[in-house]
């Protein structure tokens, strides 16, 4: 274990207050607004809000802060986009994780049922999945890790739940999250995606079980 040197951590500082403010306003103050120009829920506004704003407020800023900072990850920017991945082990992964996610569906609403009026929200999902993997993974579990791997880990996991308030707040499940134990869920995939980041050393798989898991609960409940 070593120290995240000065630089690193007013960098890290910075960009959470920066990071976190801007997309509280962004959920609470901007993306109303849109929602009412746009048309809430059309394909428009989600590639407006998720490919136009959360790729310049999360994905640019990411990406030059771990090219910056290339020396200080544990994992280099280069390395966790070309890093070889076994595919046995890879497709075993997404077996169990695609399984469990059907029988959660199943057993939470009696069988398995699509629901198409959710198929536009998908559009959302091509982007979600690569930028919040970038920042929380990419970005500060990668940074974070010469904290050690438990405190990195429960760290960012705490961060990735935080980011989900401003939407909940915004749509009135804030409660619901917390009272419903749905919060839970959150904290155990940020865990469960940095592992495997951690382990595969590659940030595709976790950008793709990201969006698998986003557009099945999303067309899987109602």
């Amino acid at each position: 274990m070593s120290r995240l040197s000065g630089p690193l951590v007013r960098a890290l500082v910075l960009y959470l207050v920066l990071f976190y403010g801007i997309w509280t306003l962004n959920e609470l103050c901007i993306a109303p607004r849109l929602a009412g120009v746009l048309g809430e829920g059309s394909v428009l506004y989600y590639v407006c809000v998720d490919c136009g704003i959360k790729n310049l407020v999360w994905t640019l800023p990411a990406f030059l802060l771990i090219g910056h900072f290339d020396e200080e990850m544990h994992i280099r920017r280069r390395e966790m986009f070309t890093h070889p991945v076994p595919v046995g082990e890879t497709v075993v992964l997404f077996a169990v994780f695609l399984a469990y996610i059907l029988f959660s569906a199943w057993r939470a609403n009696g069988g398995l049922r699509l629901y198409p009026e959710h198929f536009t929200e998908c559009v959302a999902f091509i982007f979600v999945g690569l930028t919040e993997e970038l920042v929380f993974r990419g970005w500060l579990l990668n940074a974070l890790m010469r904290l050690g791997k438990i405190p990195a880990l429960a760290i960012t996991s705490v961060l990735f739940l935080c980011i989900h308030f401003p939407i909940w707040l915004a749509k009135g499940y804030f409660v619901q999250a917390f009272a419903g134990m749905g919060f839970l869920v959150i904290l155990a995939l940020g865990v469960l995606f940095g592992l495997v980041f951690l382990h595969w050393r590659n940030l595709w798989i976790p950008i793709a079980m990201h969006m698998l898991w986003d557009v099945c609960v999303t067309v899987l409940y109602p």
